[in-house]
């Protein structure tokens, strides 16, 4: 955990979007993360940990494949893409 600005987005970190990579929305399910910082590892620019270790995304960002690697690398499933077009998208 570092001291990092403020999410990009602050409903990014309640389930919502943050930055789009290659079509897809980002979405983190704060609920679902457990803290492990394996996306930090990947993609520092992105993803911080906030005082409860639950992720959060900043407002630089990595490259799309750090990104990726990042959503592929958590444990507990607490990122994904989803598709811009996906039904229930809110904007």
């Amino acid at each position: 955990m570092s001291s990092s600005p403020a999410p990009a987005d602050p409903m990014a970190t309640d389930g919502n979007r943050g930055p789009d990579v290659g079509g897809s929305s980002l979405h983190v399910d704060r609920d679902l993360c457990m803290g492990s910082g394996s996306c930090l590892f990947q993609a520092p620019a992105t993803f911080d940990l906030d005082d409860e270790m639950k992720v959060v995304v900043l407002d630089e960002s990595d490259s799309a494949d750090a990104v990726r690697a990042a959503v592929e690398s958590c444990p507990s499933g607490a990122l994904r893409f989803v598709a811009r077009s996906e039904p229930g998208e809110n904007s």
